[in-house]
């Protein structure tokens, strides 16, 4: 599992996965943005916390285009049949991505310490 935000600090691994057919399914949790640095900056008293909105990004897409083959869910009742297909594919058939779209909570993420 892995944030939208962590995501971007080493998409490139998608790339390698696919290459060496890695048996690993990667859920990521897409909230739009770098909540855990928006938490930080609150918590420093630097609000909004600049470059920390990320929405938009089709991680479906970019994880296609890495060789990746990719799926999305956006309501909550699609992600049961979203993570059978996930997780029962086989170690031969190599990594997958499973771009999950998340509300933006980020105004009780990582409370009490970030207020």
């Amino acid at each position: 599992m892995v944030g939208d935000g962590s995501a971007l600090y080493a998409v490139q691994a998608l790339w390698t996965a696919a290459r060496h057919t890695v048996p690993v399914t990667y859920v990521l949790l897409d909230n739009g943005g770098y909540a855990a640095v928006r938490a930080l900056g609150r918590r420093i008293g630097v609000a909004p916390v600049p470059g920390t909105h990320i929405a938009g990004i089709d991680f479906s897409a970019l994880a296609a285009s890495l060789g990746c083959p990719a799926a999305r869910a956006e309501r909550s009742e699609e992600l049961p049949a979203a993570l059978d297909h996930a997780l029962d594919r086989g170690d031969d058939a190599g990594p997958f991505l499973l771009h999950l779209a998340m509300a933006d909570g980020t105004d009780t993420l990582y409370e009490p310490w970030a207020r």
